[in-house]
Protein backbone atom coordinates (compact mmCIF):
# COMPACT_ATOMS: atom_id res chain seq x y z
CA UNK A 1 0.00 0.00 0.00
CA UNK A 2 2.79 2.39 0.96
CA UNK A 3 4.55 1.57 -2.30
CA UNK A 4 1.41 2.54 -4.31
CA UNK A 5 1.13 5.80 -2.40
CA UNK A 6 4.78 6.61 -3.14
CA UNK A 7 4.29 5.85 -6.82
CA UNK A 8 1.19 8.02 -6.89
CA UNK A 9 3.01 10.93 -5.21
CA UNK A 10 5.95 10.51 -7.57
CA UNK A 11 3.63 10.60 -10.56
CA UNK A 12 1.92 13.72 -9.17
CA UNK A 13 5.31 15.40 -8.69
CA UNK A 14 6.25 14.56 -12.26
CA UNK A 15 2.93 15.92 -13.46
CA UNK A 16 3.38 19.15 -11.49
CA UNK A 17 6.92 19.51 -12.81
CA UNK A 18 5.68 18.97 -16.37
CA UNK A 19 2.87 21.49 -15.86
CA UNK A 20 5.17 24.22 -14.53
CA UNK A 21 7.72 23.50 -17.26
CA UNK A 22 4.99 23.80 -19.86
CA UNK A 23 3.70 27.01 -18.30
CA UNK A 24 7.18 28.56 -18.19
CA UNK A 25 7.87 27.63 -21.82
CA UNK A 26 4.47 29.00 -22.81
CA UNK A 27 5.16 32.32 -21.07
CA UNK A 28 8.63 32.50 -22.62
CA UNK A 29 7.15 31.75 -26.02
CA UNK A 30 4.58 34.51 -25.61
CA UNK A 31 7.28 36.87 -24.44
CA UNK A 32 9.53 36.04 -27.39
CA UNK A 33 6.59 36.57 -29.73
CA UNK A 34 5.92 39.97 -28.17
CA UNK A 35 9.60 40.88 -28.49
CA UNK A 36 9.59 39.73 -32.11
CA UNK A 37 6.41 41.70 -32.77
CA UNK A 38 7.96 44.80 -31.19
CA UNK A 39 11.08 44.45 -33.32
CA UNK A 40 8.98 44.04 -36.46
CA UNK A 41 6.96 47.15 -35.62
CA UNK A 42 10.16 49.10 -34.95
CA UNK A 43 11.55 48.02 -38.33
CA UNK A 44 8.27 49.04 -39.98
CA UNK A 45 8.30 52.50 -38.38
CA UNK A 46 11.93 53.24 -39.20
CA UNK A 47 11.66 51.94 -42.77
CA UNK A 48 8.41 53.80 -43.38
CA UNK A 49 9.73 57.10 -42.01
CA UNK A 50 12.89 56.83 -44.12
CA UNK A 51 10.96 55.92 -47.28
CA UNK A 52 8.38 58.69 -46.94
CA UNK A 53 11.05 61.28 -46.14
CA UNK A 54 13.15 60.11 -49.09
CA UNK A 55 10.25 60.30 -51.55
CA UNK A 56 8.97 63.63 -50.26
CA UNK A 57 12.39 65.26 -50.47
CA UNK A 58 12.81 64.16 -54.08
CA UNK A 59 9.35 65.50 -54.87
CA UNK A 60 9.95 68.79 -53.06
CA UNK A 61 13.34 69.39 -54.68
CA UNK A 62 11.84 68.91 -58.15
CA UNK A 63 9.25 71.56 -57.33
CA UNK A 64 11.85 73.89 -55.81
CA UNK A 65 13.99 73.61 -58.97
CA UNK A 66 11.04 74.61 -61.17
CA UNK A 67 10.14 77.48 -58.82
CA UNK A 68 13.73 78.75 -58.66
CA UNK A 69 14.23 78.80 -62.43
CA UNK A 70 10.83 80.37 -62.99
CA UNK A 71 11.65 83.18 -60.54
CA UNK A 72 15.41 83.37 -61.26
CA UNK A 73 16.46 82.60 -57.66
CA UNK A 74 20.06 81.40 -57.94
CA UNK A 75 23.22 81.26 -55.87
CA UNK A 76 25.44 84.31 -56.23
CA UNK A 77 28.68 84.19 -58.21
CA UNK A 78 31.97 85.33 -56.66
CA UNK A 79 35.64 84.35 -56.51
CA UNK A 80 35.03 81.70 -53.82
CA UNK A 81 32.36 79.81 -55.78
CA UNK A 82 33.39 76.84 -57.89
CA UNK A 83 30.29 76.43 -60.05
CA UNK A 84 29.74 78.06 -63.40
CA UNK A 85 26.13 78.66 -64.35
CA UNK A 86 22.87 79.27 -62.59
CA UNK A 87 22.28 76.95 -59.62
CA UNK A 88 19.32 77.36 -57.20
CA UNK A 89 20.22 77.47 -53.52
CA UNK A 90 16.85 76.66 -51.95
CA UNK A 91 17.31 72.88 -51.61
CA UNK A 92 17.22 73.15 -47.82
CA UNK A 93 13.60 74.29 -47.98
CA UNK A 94 12.65 70.63 -48.46
CA UNK A 95 14.34 69.32 -45.30
CA UNK A 96 12.11 70.31 -42.37
CA UNK A 97 8.75 69.79 -44.18
CA UNK A 98 9.86 66.34 -45.36
CA UNK A 99 10.94 65.30 -41.85
CA UNK A 100 7.82 66.60 -40.11
CA UNK A 101 5.39 65.24 -42.73
CA UNK A 102 7.12 61.83 -42.84
CA UNK A 103 6.90 61.34 -39.07
CA UNK A 104 3.31 62.63 -38.94
CA UNK A 105 2.25 60.45 -41.88
CA UNK A 106 3.72 57.29 -40.38
CA UNK A 107 2.04 58.10 -37.05
CA UNK A 108 -1.31 58.41 -38.81
CA UNK A 109 -0.63 55.27 -40.88
CA UNK A 110 0.17 53.14 -37.83
CA UNK A 111 -2.98 54.42 -36.16
CA UNK A 112 -5.10 53.32 -39.10
CA UNK A 113 -3.36 50.05 -39.92
CA UNK A 114 -2.94 49.13 -36.25
CA UNK A 115 -6.68 48.51 -36.07
CA UNK A 116 -6.48 46.21 -39.09
CA UNK A 117 -3.15 44.40 -38.62
CA UNK A 118 -2.40 43.40 -34.99
CA UNK A 119 1.34 43.22 -35.76
CA UNK A 120 1.34 47.00 -36.16
CA UNK A 121 -0.57 47.72 -32.96
CA UNK A 122 2.68 48.06 -31.00
CA UNK A 123 3.80 50.75 -33.44
CA UNK A 124 0.62 52.68 -32.74
CA UNK A 125 1.09 52.23 -29.00
CA UNK A 126 4.65 53.54 -29.30
CA UNK A 127 3.57 56.74 -31.02
CA UNK A 128 0.68 57.29 -28.64
CA UNK A 129 2.95 56.82 -25.62
CA UNK A 130 5.38 59.46 -26.92
CA UNK A 131 2.90 62.22 -27.68
CA UNK A 132 1.17 63.20 -24.42
CA UNK A 133 2.54 64.30 -21.08
CA UNK A 134 6.01 65.51 -20.22
CA UNK A 135 7.55 64.37 -23.52
CA UNK A 136 5.58 67.08 -25.36
CA UNK A 137 7.78 69.92 -24.01
CA UNK A 138 11.17 68.75 -25.37
CA UNK A 139 9.56 67.72 -28.65
CA UNK A 140 7.89 71.13 -28.97
CA UNK A 141 10.98 73.20 -28.23
CA UNK A 142 13.07 71.12 -30.64
CA UNK A 143 10.56 71.76 -33.43
CA UNK A 144 10.51 75.44 -32.48
CA UNK A 145 14.32 75.60 -32.62
CA UNK A 146 14.36 73.93 -36.03
CA UNK A 147 11.61 76.28 -37.21
CA UNK A 148 13.56 79.31 -36.03
CA UNK A 149 16.69 78.35 -37.96
CA UNK A 150 14.57 77.23 -40.92
CA UNK A 151 13.06 80.70 -41.22
CA UNK A 152 16.44 82.34 -40.59
CA UNK A 153 18.08 80.30 -43.33
CA UNK A 154 15.21 80.98 -45.70
CA UNK A 155 15.52 84.73 -45.14
CA UNK A 156 19.27 84.54 -45.77
CA UNK A 157 18.87 82.48 -48.94
CA UNK A 158 16.19 84.76 -50.35
CA UNK A 159 17.42 88.23 -49.38
CA UNK A 160 20.61 87.87 -47.30
CA UNK A 161 21.22 88.39 -43.59
CA UNK A 162 24.18 89.68 -41.61
CA UNK A 163 26.18 86.98 -39.83
CA UNK A 164 25.36 88.65 -36.49
CA UNK A 165 21.66 88.01 -37.10
CA UNK A 166 22.28 84.36 -37.94
CA UNK A 167 24.47 83.95 -34.88
CA UNK A 168 21.74 85.36 -32.60
CA UNK A 169 19.22 82.95 -34.16
CA UNK A 170 21.57 80.02 -33.46
CA UNK A 171 22.01 81.23 -29.89
CA UNK A 172 18.24 81.40 -29.42
CA UNK A 173 17.87 77.88 -30.84
CA UNK A 174 20.47 76.58 -28.40
CA UNK A 175 18.64 78.21 -25.49
CA UNK A 176 15.37 76.63 -26.61
CA UNK A 177 16.88 73.13 -26.73
CA UNK A 178 18.57 73.53 -23.34
CA UNK A 179 15.39 74.92 -21.78
CA UNK A 180 13.43 72.00 -23.23
CA UNK A 181 15.35 69.52 -21.09
CA UNK A 182 18.01 68.29 -23.52
CA UNK A 183 21.28 69.18 -21.83
CA UNK A 184 24.69 67.65 -21.19
CA UNK A 185 24.62 67.25 -17.41
CA UNK A 186 27.76 65.15 -16.91
CA UNK A 187 31.13 64.69 -18.59
CA UNK A 188 31.61 61.26 -16.98
CA UNK A 189 35.11 62.03 -15.77
CA UNK A 190 36.42 63.69 -18.94
CA UNK A 191 39.16 66.10 -17.79
CA UNK A 192 38.27 64.90 -14.28
CA UNK A 193 34.83 66.56 -14.52
CA UNK A 194 31.72 64.62 -13.57
CA UNK A 195 28.36 66.24 -12.76
CA UNK A 196 27.97 69.77 -14.16
CA UNK A 197 26.24 72.59 -12.35
CA UNK A 198 22.95 73.77 -13.94
CA UNK A 199 24.64 76.94 -15.25
CA UNK A 200 27.56 74.99 -16.74
CA UNK A 201 25.14 72.45 -18.23
CA UNK A 202 23.13 75.19 -19.96
CA UNK A 203 26.27 76.97 -21.19
CA UNK A 204 27.89 73.81 -22.59
CA UNK A 205 24.69 72.70 -24.33
CA UNK A 206 24.15 76.11 -25.95
CA UNK A 207 27.80 76.23 -27.02
CA UNK A 208 27.57 72.78 -28.64
CA UNK A 209 24.41 73.72 -30.55
CA UNK A 210 25.95 76.94 -31.89
CA UNK A 211 29.33 75.33 -32.58
CA UNK A 212 28.05 72.27 -34.46
CA UNK A 213 25.50 74.33 -36.41
CA UNK A 214 28.25 76.71 -37.55
CA UNK A 215 30.57 73.81 -38.37
CA UNK A 216 28.05 72.26 -40.76
CA UNK A 217 27.16 75.65 -42.20
CA UNK A 218 30.81 76.55 -42.91
CA UNK A 219 31.88 73.15 -44.29
CA UNK A 220 29.25 73.49 -47.03
CA UNK A 221 31.73 74.65 -49.64
CA UNK A 222 31.78 71.95 -52.34
CA UNK A 223 29.18 69.63 -53.80
CA UNK A 224 28.10 66.77 -51.55
CA UNK A 225 30.40 67.56 -48.63
CA UNK A 226 28.03 68.94 -45.97
CA UNK A 227 25.18 66.58 -46.95
CA UNK A 228 27.54 63.58 -47.16
CA UNK A 229 29.16 64.22 -43.78
CA UNK A 230 25.73 64.79 -42.23
CA UNK A 231 24.30 61.63 -43.80
CA UNK A 232 27.17 59.55 -42.37
CA UNK A 233 26.51 61.01 -38.93
CA UNK A 234 22.75 60.45 -39.18
CA UNK A 235 23.24 56.81 -40.21
CA UNK A 236 25.55 56.16 -37.27
CA UNK A 237 23.20 57.94 -34.87
CA UNK A 238 20.27 55.83 -36.07
CA UNK A 239 22.22 52.62 -35.42
CA UNK A 240 23.27 53.75 -31.94
CA UNK A 241 19.77 54.90 -31.01
CA UNK A 242 18.37 51.55 -32.07
CA UNK A 243 20.97 49.72 -29.96
CA UNK A 244 20.02 51.95 -27.00
CA UNK A 245 16.32 51.23 -27.50
CA UNK A 246 15.54 54.89 -28.27
CA UNK A 247 13.13 54.63 -31.17
CA UNK A 248 12.37 58.37 -31.06
CA UNK A 249 16.01 59.27 -31.72
CA UNK A 250 16.24 56.59 -34.41
CA UNK A 251 13.15 57.99 -36.16
CA UNK A 252 14.54 61.54 -36.18
CA UNK A 253 17.91 60.33 -37.50
CA UNK A 254 16.41 58.15 -40.25
CA UNK A 255 13.95 60.87 -41.27
CA UNK A 256 16.86 63.29 -41.66
CA UNK A 257 18.87 60.64 -43.51
CA UNK A 258 15.93 60.22 -45.88
CA UNK A 259 16.12 63.93 -46.76
CA UNK A 260 19.90 64.05 -47.13
CA UNK A 261 20.35 61.15 -49.56
CA UNK A 262 18.18 62.49 -52.42
CA UNK A 263 19.59 65.98 -51.90
CA UNK A 264 23.13 64.53 -52.03
CA UNK A 265 22.32 62.97 -55.40
CA UNK A 266 20.92 66.21 -56.83
CA UNK A 267 23.78 68.26 -55.39
CA UNK A 268 26.65 65.94 -56.36
CA UNK A 269 25.50 64.44 -59.65
CA UNK A 270 22.85 66.84 -60.96
CA UNK A 271 23.66 68.62 -64.21
CA UNK A 272 23.66 72.43 -64.35
CA UNK A 273 22.84 72.32 -68.07
CA UNK A 274 19.71 70.23 -67.51
CA UNK A 275 18.63 72.29 -64.48
CA UNK A 276 18.96 69.34 -62.08
CA UNK A 277 21.62 70.73 -59.72
CA UNK A 278 20.76 72.46 -56.44
CA UNK A 279 22.46 73.75 -53.28
CA UNK A 280 21.09 73.36 -49.75
CA UNK A 281 21.73 76.99 -48.82
CA UNK A 282 21.71 78.24 -45.25
CA UNK A 283 18.20 76.83 -44.77
CA UNK A 284 19.53 73.32 -45.16
CA UNK A 285 22.89 73.70 -43.43
CA UNK A 286 21.50 75.49 -40.37
CA UNK A 287 18.63 73.05 -39.77
CA UNK A 288 20.84 70.02 -40.45
CA UNK A 289 23.51 71.32 -38.07
CA UNK A 290 20.91 71.97 -35.38
CA UNK A 291 19.44 68.47 -35.69
CA UNK A 292 22.91 66.90 -35.56
CA UNK A 293 23.76 68.83 -32.38
CA UNK A 294 20.43 67.86 -30.83
CA UNK A 295 20.93 64.16 -31.58
CA UNK A 296 24.53 64.24 -30.29
CA UNK A 297 23.36 65.84 -27.03
CA UNK A 298 20.53 63.30 -26.75
CA UNK A 299 23.02 60.46 -27.21
CA UNK A 300 25.19 61.76 -24.38
CA UNK A 301 22.28 61.06 -22.03
CA UNK A 302 22.79 57.32 -22.61
CA UNK A 303 26.11 57.17 -20.76
CA UNK A 304 26.23 53.75 -19.11
CA UNK A 305 23.33 52.40 -21.22
CA UNK A 306 25.19 51.93 -24.51
CA UNK A 307 25.27 48.21 -25.36
CA UNK A 308 28.85 48.49 -26.66
CA UNK A 309 31.95 48.90 -24.52
CA UNK A 310 32.75 52.06 -26.50
CA UNK A 311 32.22 55.46 -24.88
CA UNK A 312 28.88 57.02 -25.86
CA UNK A 313 30.29 60.57 -25.79
CA UNK A 314 32.95 59.57 -28.33
CA UNK A 315 30.30 57.85 -30.45
CA UNK A 316 28.14 60.99 -30.32
CA UNK A 317 30.74 63.49 -31.49
CA UNK A 318 33.21 61.48 -33.60
CA UNK A 319 31.02 61.64 -36.75
CA UNK A 320 31.25 65.44 -36.47
CA UNK A 321 35.04 65.50 -36.07
CA UNK A 322 35.94 66.68 -39.59
CA UNK A 323 33.69 69.78 -39.71
CA UNK A 324 34.35 70.64 -36.05
CA UNK A 325 38.13 70.41 -36.33
CA UNK A 326 38.05 72.40 -39.56
CA UNK A 327 35.95 75.25 -38.11
CA UNK A 328 38.28 75.54 -35.09
CA UNK A 329 41.34 75.83 -37.36
CA UNK A 330 39.59 78.29 -39.70
CA UNK A 331 38.36 80.50 -36.84
CA UNK A 332 41.84 80.51 -35.26
CA UNK A 333 43.43 81.36 -38.62
CA UNK A 334 41.07 84.29 -39.23
CA UNK A 335 41.31 85.70 -35.70
CA UNK A 336 45.12 85.58 -35.65
CA UNK A 337 45.13 87.61 -38.88
CA UNK A 338 42.75 90.23 -37.50
CA UNK A 339 39.73 89.16 -39.53
CA UNK A 340 36.21 88.29 -38.41
CA UNK A 341 35.84 84.54 -37.83
CA UNK A 342 32.48 84.63 -39.62
CA UNK A 343 33.58 86.28 -42.88
CA UNK A 344 34.08 83.70 -45.68
CA UNK A 345 37.37 82.92 -47.41
CA UNK A 346 39.13 79.99 -49.12
CA UNK A 347 41.12 78.35 -46.32
CA UNK A 348 38.90 75.38 -45.43
CA UNK A 349 40.27 71.86 -45.69
CA UNK A 350 38.44 71.25 -48.99
CA UNK A 351 39.97 74.39 -50.49
CA UNK A 352 43.47 73.24 -49.51
CA UNK A 353 42.94 69.79 -51.01
CA UNK A 354 41.73 71.29 -54.27
CA UNK A 355 44.70 73.67 -54.38
CA UNK A 356 47.11 70.72 -54.45
CA UNK A 357 45.32 69.29 -57.50
CA UNK A 358 42.33 67.21 -56.35
CA UNK A 359 39.01 67.68 -58.12
CA UNK A 360 35.96 68.71 -56.13
CA UNK A 361 34.47 65.21 -56.32
CA UNK A 362 37.75 63.55 -55.31
CA UNK A 363 38.02 65.98 -52.39
CA UNK A 364 34.47 65.21 -51.32
CA UNK A 365 34.98 61.44 -51.48
CA UNK A 366 38.29 61.69 -49.60
CA UNK A 367 36.79 63.75 -46.77
CA UNK A 368 33.78 61.42 -46.48
CA UNK A 369 36.11 58.43 -46.23
CA UNK A 370 38.18 60.30 -43.65
CA UNK A 371 35.04 60.99 -41.63
CA UNK A 372 34.09 57.30 -41.56
CA UNK A 373 37.66 56.31 -40.67
CA UNK A 374 37.96 58.89 -37.87
CA UNK A 375 34.60 57.92 -36.38
CA UNK A 376 35.39 54.20 -36.49
CA UNK A 377 38.90 54.66 -35.09
CA UNK A 378 37.74 56.93 -32.27
CA UNK A 379 34.95 54.57 -31.24
CA UNK A 380 37.35 51.61 -31.21
CA UNK A 381 40.01 53.58 -29.30
CA UNK A 382 37.45 54.64 -26.68
CA UNK A 383 37.35 51.03 -25.46
CA UNK A 384 40.99 51.21 -24.41
CA UNK A 385 42.11 54.83 -23.91
CA UNK A 386 40.62 57.96 -22.34
CA UNK A 387 38.65 60.66 -24.14
CA UNK A 388 41.34 63.36 -23.59
CA UNK A 389 43.87 61.05 -25.24
CA UNK A 390 41.55 60.55 -28.23
CA UNK A 391 41.04 64.32 -28.53
CA UNK A 392 44.82 64.87 -28.39
CA UNK A 393 45.38 62.27 -31.13
CA UNK A 394 42.70 63.78 -33.38
CA UNK A 395 44.00 67.33 -32.97
CA UNK A 396 47.61 66.25 -33.54
CA UNK A 397 46.75 64.37 -36.72
CA UNK A 398 44.61 67.26 -37.96
CA UNK A 399 47.40 69.78 -37.37
CA UNK A 400 49.92 67.49 -39.08
CA UNK A 401 47.63 67.06 -42.10
CA UNK A 402 47.12 70.81 -42.46
CA UNK A 403 50.84 71.51 -42.09
CA UNK A 404 51.61 69.02 -44.84
CA UNK A 405 48.96 70.56 -47.11
CA UNK A 406 50.22 74.08 -46.42
CA UNK A 407 53.79 73.01 -47.18
CA UNK A 408 52.66 71.46 -50.47
CA UNK A 409 50.70 74.61 -51.37
CA UNK A 410 53.74 76.83 -50.66
CA UNK A 411 55.90 74.57 -52.83
CA UNK A 412 53.43 74.85 -55.72
CA UNK A 413 53.25 78.61 -55.26
CA UNK A 414 57.04 78.98 -55.40
CA UNK A 415 57.15 76.90 -58.57
CA UNK A 416 54.44 79.05 -60.17
CA UNK A 417 52.02 76.14 -60.53
CA UNK A 418 49.33 77.98 -58.55
CA UNK A 419 48.80 81.71 -57.84
CA UNK A 420 50.18 83.31 -54.66
CA UNK A 421 46.78 84.40 -53.37
CA UNK A 422 46.47 81.70 -50.68
CA UNK A 423 46.89 83.20 -47.19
Amino acid sequence: MQCKVNKFLASQADLNHFFWLFLRNFVNLRRSKNVHRQKMSDIFIITAVFTVSFLLTGLFISGILRFSFRNRIFDTHDDRKLHRGDVPRLGGLSFVPAIVIAISFVYALTGILGNIFPALSTARVFFESHIPGASLLPLSVTICAMGLLYLTGMADDLSGLRYQTKFMAQLAAGILIAAGGFRIETLSGVFNVYTLSPLASYALTIFIVVFVTNAINLIDGIDGLASGLSAIAMALYAIIFISCGDLTGAILATAALGTLIPFFCYNSFGSIASHRKIFMGDTGSLTTGLLLSFLAIRLCGYEGQFSSSADIIVAAFSPLAIPCLDVVRVFFHRITRGRSPFLPDRIHIHHKLMLIGLSSKATMVLLLCMSVAVAAANILLSTTISIPAIIAIDISLWIALNLLLTHRIRTLQHSGAIPNDYD
